[in-house]
């Protein structure tokens, strides 16, 4: 084995990986963005991997969250020019290799839209629908009853290029923004609201069947039914045409749309492929748009997610885990005529980012391929290209700023404290021995750790860190607590009625199982976490006294039963995942709702506690922070914050990431050695 050569902060600080995966309409490359610090930039690469970058533009704030805006821009329709998202909406022509400013910026404006003529494009101005034509180089708004959905607003084009459909909230009786779901409007080139829904839940996923109906998605108010509608918009007159039921809850992915779930129209306009549970597993289903029957196409004991459909409707393709373990996923293919299905890509590792060649017309038609992004063991994310019809798969585009060879994980299962079987990546250097333990959790807490390298900047930045820990000596588990998607119904809901409590028994377990092993052997152990395990990290440092020597809570909260009553608006539907799993209210479960506040048990740390949040946190407000801080000040606990002005939920500049590191080293040196 060869050694392996030093991590260091400033190597990780620099890394950026591919992102955001879209083929030119005409087939001719396929576009992706490398992503990482402060700059976007844009690349076009060939079957051939001849590359070809784009003016850099800097990162918009722009409906920013995920260390990034999806999308940050958007092919014309016929292939020859791109719309970016940068401060404004710029528009670069690949003929004449020239970029221009389209609007201002002054608003936020995001997600633009192509007409099908590609003569004008729709865009978030704000809380307006934008609507910029080419030809005379105009752009108009258009108010709504309520603000445009700023993560996703669906804006959907009629085939006809006549009608827009966009999501958006409506205003509460005294005006302010209310309480609840998204609402689904349809607008005319003119600004007229031609309809619109008004649920007490809330309505994603808009998709045109043809120039007259649209399909959609309805929740109730708990999130607990689903139906699938399809409505006839000049009557008015609508079909339900499949109800789902979920008694603890859909994920908020299913929700707002945002997600993997679907349904996702076939492009014949005449069925729809759409995730849900079968015998505690999430499979494909295919649902006939004219009878309303319902017909399951995969099995078995594995989670299939991500349908796409091939642009002739032949195919669909989807990413499924279980092959080798539940951590690793494949890119699968199904032929839906024949309803045999098959491995395209399957080593082992994350996979996202489907995307299917154009369909060409004519002579000297490129045979059907896939693009995506791969990671795994010893390998940051790569935009890959497999073909149907038996080519290798091919690697267009690695990621940049990584060199140094990776410490493969280990998948171990560990015994919670409540017998309950838990899996989690272990990652420790050989030959190591003695030496303090890691528990690092994710957010969600509806994700899950892959085998190696994820394929998500953020995270890729974490991992990558975690390399560099276990190369001083230090062991990471990196725990898919209850609540963890991948492994089935069962582990997935395992923490309803007691979220945040429930979990603990899963890290009682990883803190057993670490101790013992002879890397750790009876060392201390820190724990650590992001967002929603951040939470729960603070959960056991104040309800597992004395277990862990440091905490490390990145961009998490404290009170999150408090959170959901003051909770922004921009998360509604993912507060409702919360407020379900820990019994709806505090009436209805006391218990749950006073365990979601780890304020009440602050008195109870031992530990040092470290925070780091963003000022502009959008998903959990810095003030979550602040209170955590405030109250371990009151009870003179050792708390050490550090807050980072321009940064959202994760982290985007090399600034911040190199201050995070370096300061979670001094730290663990300082606490644990």
């Amino acid at each position: 084995m060869m050694p392996h050569r030093p991590w260091a902060v400033e190597e990780i600080v620099r890394f950026r990986c591919p992102a955001e995966v879209a083929w030119a309409p005409d087939g001719s490359c396929i576009a992706y963005v490398l992503r990482g610090g402060s700059e976007e930039e844009l690349g076009l690469v060939n079957l051939s991997g001849e590359r070809r970058t784009l003016p850099r533009l800097a990162s918009s704030p722009a409906a920013k969250m995920w260390g990034g805006v999806e999308p940050s821009y958007v092919w014309h329709p016929q292939a020859n020019a791109l719309l970016r998202v940068s401060e404004g909406l710029w528009i670069y022509d690949l003929r004449t290799d020239r970029q221009e400013k389209l609007t201002s910026g002054e608003e936020p404006e995001s997600h633009p839209s192509w007409a099908p003529d590609g003569q004008r494009f729709a865009f978030r101005q704000g809380d307006r629908v934008g609507l910029y034509d080419l030809r005379s180089s105009s752009a108009v708004s258009f108010s709504l009853p309520g603000p445009v959905y700023k993560f996703a607003p669906h804006l959907r084009w009629s085939p006809n290029g006549s009608l827009i459909a966009v999501a958006f909230r409506r205003p509460g009786a005294d005006g302010k923004p209310a309480r609840r779901g998204l609402d689904i409007a349809v607008i005319s080139l003119d600004g007229r609201i031609i309809w619109t829904t008004d649920t007490a839940g809330t309505v994603a996923n808009p998709q045109w069947v043809d120039n007259e109906q649209l399909l959609f998605t309805r929740y109730n108010e708990t999130r607990t039914v689903a139906e699938h509608v399809l409505t006839h918009i000049p009557s008015g007159v609508e079909r339900v045409l499949l109800i789902e039921e979920e008694p603890e809850g859909f994920l908020p992915d299913f929700v707002e749309g945002l997600g993997s779930r679907g349904p996702f129209l076939s492009p014949g306009g005449n069925e729809a492929v759409l995730v849900r549970p079968a015998r505690g597993w999430p499979h494909l289903h295919l649902l006939d748009l004219e009878s309303g029957a319902l017909r399951q196409i995969t099995f078995g004991e594995k989670e299939d997610s991500n349908p796409t459909w091939s642009p002739d409707g032949k195919y669909i393709a989807y990413i499924s885990n279980g092959d080798p373990s539940w951590a690793s996923a494949s890119v699968w293919v199904l032929n839906k005529e024949n309803g045999e299905s098959w491995p395209l890509f399957s080593p082992p590792g994350a996979k996202g980012d489907l995307a299917w060649s154009p369909q060409k017309p004519g002579r000297g038609r490129m045979p059907p391929a896939i693009a995506f992004l791969h990671a795994g063991p010893g390998e940051p994310p790569g935009l890959w290209v497999a073909g149907l019809n038996g080519q290798k798969a091919i690697r267009l585009v690695s990621s940049e700023g990584i060199w140094s060879q990776d410490f493969p994980p280990q998948e171990v299962w560990i015994e919670a404290t409540d017998g309950h079987r838990t899996p989690g990546l272990l990652y420790t250097q050989p030959g190591v021995r003695r030496r303090p333990g890691i528990i690092w959790l994710h957010g969600g807490p509806y994700m899950q750790y892959y085998l190696g390298w994820p394929i998500d900047y953020g995270y890729c930045m974490y991992y990558a860190f975690h390399q560099l820990l276990v190369q001083r000596g230090y062991s990471v588990l990196c725990l898919n607590y209850r609540g963890s998607t991948g492994y089935g119904v069962e582990h997935e809901q395992g923490n309803y009625l007691g979220i945040g409590i429930a979990e603990l028994a899963d890290i009682a377990g990883a803190a057993r199982f670490l101790s013992s092993l002879p890397q750790v052997e009876g060392q201390p152990l820190c724990i650590a976490g992001t967002s929603y395990g951040g939470f729960l990290a603070l959960s056991a440092l104040t309800r597992l006294p004395g277990l862990f020597r440091l905490g490390v809570v990145i961009a998490g909260l404290g009170d999150l039963a408090g959170s959901l009553e003051v909770s922004s608006l921009n998360f509604w539907d993912d507060t409702l995942y919360f407020r379900w799993r820990m019994g709806w209210s505090a009436e209805q479960n006391p218990q749950g709702w006073l365990g979601a506040n780890v304020l009440l048990d602050l008195g109870n740390l031992e530990a040092p506690l470290v925070i780091f949040h963003g000022l502009e946190d959008q998903a959990v407000p810095v003030e979550e922070a602040y209170k955590v801080e405030k109250r371990c000040r009151e009870l003179g606990k050792r708390c050490f914050a550090h807050y980072y002005p321009r940064e959202d939920h994760v982290f985007s500049s090399e600034e911040t990431w190199r201050d995070v590191f370096s300061r979670i080293l001094k730290y663990l040196e300082e606490f644990l050695g």
